[in-house]
């Protein structure tokens, strides 16, 4: 077998959201020591070329939509945080908004910490202790 290639028949298998249909013979990953190159269905309907060593260490799972879902669903998942809802902070209730207002601080951060379960005073009085450091040693 010196001088042949031989390459796994993928066709017909699932990786993920691809199947692949069948061997492509396109210069998109030229030169050959790339490996085999494969024409896979997605899912969504998309048509994509795929190494087949990135289908089968699962590098590859989607033509591209998988990380749009993924995005998607992450932002989904902040938003379940109400922007109305109140936090406490040294007895004063407000909403994120008006926290991010009030101290400058960015509503992303402040809600990381209430993601993380981090204690809402804690860190905001670390946060703004550590500003008025950085105030002091610009003004020095």
């Amino acid at each position: 077998m010196s001088g042949s290639t031989h390459y796994e028949d993928l066709a017909g298998r699932r990786f993920g959201r691809l199947v692949a249909s069948h061997r492509s013979y396109s210069k998109k990953y030229y030169p050959s020591f790339y490996g085999a190159t494969w024409v896979c269905k997605c899912d969504c309907g998309n048509i994509c070329e795929v190494l087949a060593v990135n289908l089968k260490t699962g590098r590859t799972r989607s033509c591209g939509c998988l990380r749009s879902d993924n995005a998607s669903m992450v932002i989904e998942k902040n938003r379940k945080t109400p922007s109305g809802k109140k936090h406490s902070y040294h007895g004063e209730m407000m909403t994120v908004r008006e926290m991010s207002d009030r101290y400058g601080v960015k509503t992303a951060t402040i809600y990381a910490w209430i993601q993380r379960g981090k204690d809402l005073e804690t860190m905001l009085d670390s946060f703004l202790r550590r500003r008025e450091m950085r105030n002091e040693e610009v003004s020095i």
